[in-house]
């Protein structure tokens, strides 16, 4: 069985339910991880894009000083264009 969970701020989460043998107990994992492998292809083959947050990091120019942290690194934190911007 599969139900939606909650929308986050880049990501539909659902929640999968399965029912096994005991027996299967053991490979618990392995089969996690190809349930995960089954919902990533299935996105895939559909077409759907799965959005991250991109973090960019810029080394400061001494010159400007504004935005500058002790290490002089600027930070941005966000979503960007498909042109990088």
């Amino acid at each position: 069985m599969v139900e939606f969970k909650s929308a986050g701020a880049s990501s539909l989460d659902y929640r999968i339910y399965m029912i096994l043998d005991g027996r299967v107990a053991e490979a618990f994992f392995k089969v996690e991880r190809l349930i995960q492998q089954a919902c990533v292809e299935t996105c895939n083959r559909e077409g759907w894009v799965i959005p991250f947050t991109q973090i960019t990091i810029h080394a400061a120019d001494k010159a400007a000083g504004a935005g500058q942290s002790a290490g002089g690194v600027g930070v941005h934190s966000g979503k960007t264009s498909p042109k990088g911007r």
